[in-house]
């Protein structure tokens, strides 16, 4: 691979920073105490029982972004940037929500026995990841952003479906295992949509006019 071409892959390589510093904002809210929580939970949520082997479609939503971004970097950078300018805002977005708003859930099970590995990586999961800044599910904002942006690649219909069934059980991974409530992910479906009418209908995202330099 010469330079030229090289230099073409990695455009836009500083914009991968943002998780960074998206992360260590995360911490910082995740480890304040507000003096009050506001509750997200209905009454449905309580009726979706708890499923530990949803656990897996969760963490696999780690993978999903990871893959997702490279392969969209790497090989389609116009809807790379779209996807990135969605994603970035909805994530920012959440952040201000969480310091403006402080919300969480009650729906965690009381005592989860490491009775398999699925119920180790649920205790896992709930050890680093307190039930609180729960609005909007960024895991059910992040599945719908990839799996949309994928439907615009050059790819095939094989594989469009397949990410919008690994988006969907992700979704479902965190009613089930009790990350989320049904309105945190309900919230961040219409937060979605009104970037995606921003985005991708009236086609406005970051760093547009600088494609073709």
């Amino acid at each position: 691979m010469n330079m030229s071409v090289f230099k073409e892959k990695i455009k836009y390589w500083w914009t991968l920073l943002y998780p960074i510093v998206y992360f260590a904002c995360f911490y910082l809210v995740e480890n304040r105490t507000p003096e009050k929580i506001h509750y997200m939970t209905m009454k449905i949520d309580y009726a979706i029982p708890f499923c530990e082997w949803f656990i897996f479609f969760y963490y696999a939503w780690f993978i999903y972004l990871v893959l997702g971004f490279a392969y969209l970097f790497f090989f389609d950078k116009k809807n790379y940037l779209k996807m990135m300018t969605a994603l970035y805002i909805g994530m920012t977005l959440f952040i201000i929500v969480s310091v403006i708003y402080p919300n969480g859930l009650d729906l965690r099970p009381a005592y989860v026995p490491n009775r398999n590995i699925a119920c180790v990586l649920v205790n896992q999961i709930y050890a680093s990841d307190t039930p609180t800044n729960v609005l909007p599910s960024i895991h059910v904002f992040n599945s719908v952003g990839l799996a949309m942006a994928m439907c615009y690649c050059n790819v095939s219909p094989q594989v469009k479906i397949g990410n919008w069934i690994l988006a969907i059980l992700i979704i479902l991974s965190t009613l089930f295992v009790k990350q989320h409530s049904i309105i945190d992910g309900l919230v961040a479906c219409i937060l979605y949509l009104i970037l995606y009418y921003f985005v991708y209908v009236k086609d406005y995202y970051f760093l547009k006019n600088t494609l073709d330099e």
